[in-house]
């Protein structure tokens, strides 16, 4: 899998502070539930709950919901000042709502506001039921998120979406590319099988913007159902095989963020192809 194309968009990242940077990942986080929530009250529910997940739209720098399903309005969260969209069906944006000093239920209330417009019942709007990290916001303190971690936070999305397009494209049997508002990673799912049943091989392959295992966002290739440890092979640096709560390959930001623009893309479509061949053989052998 040679991954060139998506080189031309790609923008530099560089080192950010670990708290600021978190802080500004778990108030996405969790401004992302509200587009979310439209997603799972209006569109039709699927098996593999893609009907929640989010797509990055690249033209507004934001994540919105899923536009495999029809809807009069589509909701999102553009990601570099933490506001809320409503975009129609070209991806124009007809309304907003800085989140920035106002609360998550000020959010809330906008999003009610908005589908009572497009003649959908906000009485009907129900919250995702998943478990989420901590953050003061969610307990009513107002939207702080720093606007440079929030910006950069925009520009990991904006990379990995453009990759993952173009790994989707190289990969037989890939799933679009989406953000899944559980975790809050970007990922397309390649599938080795697809009978069903919870076993199915396949391989992620994805971007963390940073989780209670990592601080700082990685890229990673997860095989499953999870391998044998004993048998990882020797991983090609600086990619390296995880295996704290969870078993894959990753790229840690820190392996990356010192390089130039291309080279960061060259280290990161390295990383992606060699993962998901050693994802695969070990699936598959």
């Amino acid at each position: 899998m040679e991954l060139t194309q998506s080189v031309d968009s790609w923008e530099s990242l560089h080192a950010a502070d670990d708290e600021r940077l978190k802080d500004a990942r778990l108030q996405l986080h969790h401004a992302a539930q509200i587009p979310a929530s439209f997603a799972a009250t209006v569109f039709p529910h699927v098996a593999d709950y893609s009907h929640t997940a989010l797509v990055w739209d690249e033209a507004n720098r934001a994540l919105t919901v899923n536009p495999q399903f029809e809807s009069r309005v589509r909701p999102g969260l553009r990601m570099s000042d933490i506001s809320l969209i409503a975009t129609n069906e070209d991806g124009e944006i007809v309304d907003s709502f800085g989140l920035r000093g106002k609360t998550l239920d000020d959010g809330v209330r906008w999003l009610h506001d908005i589908v009572s417009q497009y003649h959908y019942d906000p009485d009907q709007m129900r919250s995702l039921e998943h478990e989420m990290p901590d953050h003061d916001i969610a307990g009513g303190e107002p939207v702080d998120a720093a606007e440079e971690e929030l910006e950069l936070l925009a520009t990991w999305y904006s990379n990995a979406n453009g990759i993952l397009q173009e790994a989707k494209r190289s990969l037989d049997n890939a799933s679009p590319v989406y953000c899944w508002p559980h975790h809050f990673d970007i990922a397309t799912l390649v599938k080795i099988d697809d009978t069903g049943d919870h076993d199915d091989r396949s391989v992620g392959l994805g971007l963390s913007p940073g989780d209670t295992y990592e601080v700082q966002p990685y890229w990673y290739a997860m095989p499953w159902p999870v391998p044998d440890r004993e048998k990882l092979p020797e991983f090609e640096p600086p990619g390296e095989w995880y295996t704290d709560g969870w078993t894959g390959a990753v790229l840690k930001s820190n392996s990356i963020v010192s390089l130039d623009r291309a080279e960061q893309h060259k280290a990161v479509a390295a990383f992606l192809a060699y993962g998901w061949e050693a994802a695969h053989k070990l699936l598959t052998e």
